[in-house]
């Protein structure tokens, strides 16, 4: 599973170059991906056990991908929440908490546009500590969403050598192959 979820990950953010300094998440796109897993059948869970797994069993999958949200990693804070139209069926919830015992589930009326953005923003930047509040706006909601599917995932370390406002030196920042930045 190690070599299947480093493949992913290298193929993600090879597929994701921006010109921007963006930080993308494998891991958190796994996690996403699995609890998808979970209700998905036939083609769907094909493909998806394929992008994130390759040749191991969904079973793996669960276990390896399950153990980052149910074991205490110092400085690192997950919160998950699935937001649906309507109630999921229980046996996709009891599958769920199987596997991640404590993600949460919140019906809203994806419908009301501005008011799904506010909830699904609330719950993000209260699980950032403010530090992220516009994760999505009513425009991307549009009216075919029916579920929401919300990783966070948050560092809460400091650095073993901080960067000051009044260093001595500047250095080279890479935010992209060949292209640095002066810091």
């Amino acid at each position: 599973m190690l070599l299947a979820q480093t493949k992913f990950a290298l193929d993600l953010l090879r597929e994701n170059e921006t010109q921007s300094s963006t930080i993308i998440s494998p891991l958190s796109i796994s996690i996403a991906l699995d609890l998808a897993l979970i209700g998905a059948k036939n083609d769907t869970a094909d493909e998806i056990q394929r992008v994130i797994g390759e040749k191991v069993t969904i079973q793996e999958i669960h276990q390896y991908l399950s153990r980052f949200l149910l074991t205490d990693f110092a400085g690192v804070k997950f919160a998950n929440n699935i937001f649906c139209m309507a109630e999921p069926l229980e046996s996709y919830k009891t599958e769920l908490q199987n596997h991640y015992n404590q993600i949460l589930f919140k019906t809203i009326d994806f419908q009301d546009t501005q008011k799904a953005a506010d909830i699904i923003n609330n719950f993000v930047s209260s699980n950032t500590d403010n530090e992220i509040k516009d994760l999505v706006n009513a425009d991307s909601l549009s009216g075919n969403v029916r579920m929401a599917l919300i990783n966070v995932l948050k560092f809460e370390k400091l650095w073993d050598y901080p960067f000051t406002v009044y260093s001595p030196y500047s250095a080279d920042f890479y935010s992209k192959f060949n292209i640095t930045t002066k810091v």
